[in-house]
């Protein structure tokens, strides 16, 4: 954070990078959302029941990936919205016309990259839960419309997600009290099942199909909360880098005025590997390190492993030195 005797102009404000990520968090859920319940209401199972039965799954597939492939589109529009208001800042700061080139060639292929790491990753996830799921149906001896019902239920679900999904279902058929214990369920159907339990009499399949359905709906409105949350932190930590990376490569500001500062959240619930970080100074273009020895250009950096990355809620700070004065070093 800055001290009293710093000037406010000089210092690319934590509520700015804050409030993007805040804003990009509530459109990537929501869009997220969207998307996968539009895919849902337009695979209609008894066509999916026929496809599954000719071995054609073609169509059904492609409209995932175009879902995913529209996400990845709103994450790369809000990196580009976080390089226009780091733009805005730098304009205010340096008193000079400052814009975002969405159309400069290092912007373009970062911008390319991201889509293109969204598409892979969460596609091959989707894949491999799709996958699962019809081997788990072909397993069970399910016929078509069943195996139908389970592969549109398995939109929007990674794999774990999926058997978590399959072992709900089953512990409710076998009126098990494990179903009690899980933190997605709706608490709403608990007095039903504890009663199933102990008159012994089983939940009915409408029961067992409303819960395992709410059930569903809030295991993906979690995984859009995880993914919005991970791909707005570093949607906007990217486009603000980009903006800085331009003012220097035209000669607006000279890279070496340029000081981040690591802000860890300010509660107990930091990952223990950015514990230690608060306060962890570094030039512009210069990696941080995490307490686990991880290099990060920024929080949310997408080169990371995940374990540093996922859900993380750190914020880096920009301060602007005044002319010939490198990281509290006067230039003689």
């Amino acid at each position: 954070m800055c001290s009293r005797v710093e000037k406010q102009d000089d210092i690319d404000p934590l509520s700015r990078i804050d409030g993007l990520v805040s804003e990009f968090e509530k459109d990537f859920a929501a869009a997220f959302l969207v998307l996968m319940g539009s895919i849902k209401s337009e695979l209609i199972l008894t066509e999916i029941a026929d496809l599954i039965e000719q071995g054609l799954l073609t169509e059904a597939l492609e409209k995932v990936e175009q879902s995913i492939a529209k996400f990845s589109n709103v994450v790369v529009s809000a990196i580009a919205a976080s390089g226009e208001s780091t733009a805005e800042f730098l304009q205010s700061a340096l008193k000079v016309i400052v814009s975002f080139d969405q159309t400069n060639e290092h912007a373009v292929s970062a911008m390319r990259d991201t889509k293109l790491r969204i598409m892979q990753g969460l596609g091959e996830s989707q894949m491999q839960t799709i996958r699962e799921t019809l081997i788990e149906g072909i397993a069970n001896g399910d016929n078509p419309l069943e195996q139908a019902r389970r592969f549109r239920d398995a939109i929007g679900l990674t794999p774990n997600q999926n058997k978590a999904v399959a072992s709900y279902r089953r512990a409710l058929e076998s009126n098990s009290a494990a179903a009690l214990n899980r933190a997605l369920r709706d608490a709403r159907f608990d007095r039903s099942v504890e009663n199933a339990i102990s008159s012994g009499e089983p939940l009915s399949a409408k029961q067992i199909d409303k819960m395992v359905n709410r059930y569903i709906e809030r295991s993906v409105r979690h995984r859009a909360e995880v993914i919005a949350r991970t791909e707005a932190l570093a949607a906007a930590h990217k486009g603000n880098n980009l903006m800085y990376d331009q003012a220097v490569a035209t000669g607006i500001l000279e890279r070496e005025r340029l000081l981040r500062t690591w802000n860890r959240a300010k509660d107990n619930r930091v990952r223990d590997t950015h514990d230690g970080m608060q306060g962890q100074q570094r030039g512009h273009g210069e990696a941080f390190t995490s307490d686990a020895g991880i290099s990060l250009m920024y929080p949310g950096d997408e080169t990371a492993p995940g374990n540093e990355t996922i859900q993380c809620r750190c914020l880096v700070t920009t301060r602007l030195l005044p002319i010939g004065q490198v990281a509290g070093v006067t230039i003689i």
